[in-house]
């Protein structure tokens, strides 16, 4: 969970050392590098934690989610670089594409998962008798 609030933290130091050293170039996408990880990593994280309800996330959830912030940081990154370069390419798009991807199969997985525990077990008797 504290891994999150290290990303976040080190991508905030990254910007604030590369806008200093940057010649007066700047990006938006580098002046906000570490909002991934600290609004789709670390309060995620944090209110499981805190709900008790961390048990809700299976492995293979975390792991698609955190691909999903891991690609969605990584694509901020590439926008900055290019964004600072003076250049436009459609490559970033895959980042935001991917990303997307992660966060919707996570999404699905962990509703899936609740939809099969609310069933009722087959063969049981209906609720309205």
């Amino acid at each position: 969970m504290k891994t999150y609030g290290i990303v976040a933290a080190f991508c905030g130091v990254f910007s604030a050392v590369y806008l200093h050293y940057s010649y007066g170039q700047s990006s938006p996408f580098l002046v906000l590098l570490f909002l991934p990880p600290l609004l789709l990593g670390l309060v995620p994280a944090e209110t499981l934690l805190l709900t008790d309800r961390v048990r809700l996330a299976s492995k293979p959830v975390r792991n698609l989610w955190n691909s999903g912030v891991a690609t969605l940081t990584t694509g901020f990154l590439v926008r900055a670089v290019i964004n600072i370069s003076g250049r436009y390419t459609y490559y970033d798009i895959l980042y935001w594409v991917l990303s997307a991807a992660f966060f919707a199969l996570a999404v699905l997985m962990i509703t899936k998962r609740n939809a099969k525990r609310r069933r009722p077990a087959a063969g049981g008797t209906p609720a309205y008798r």
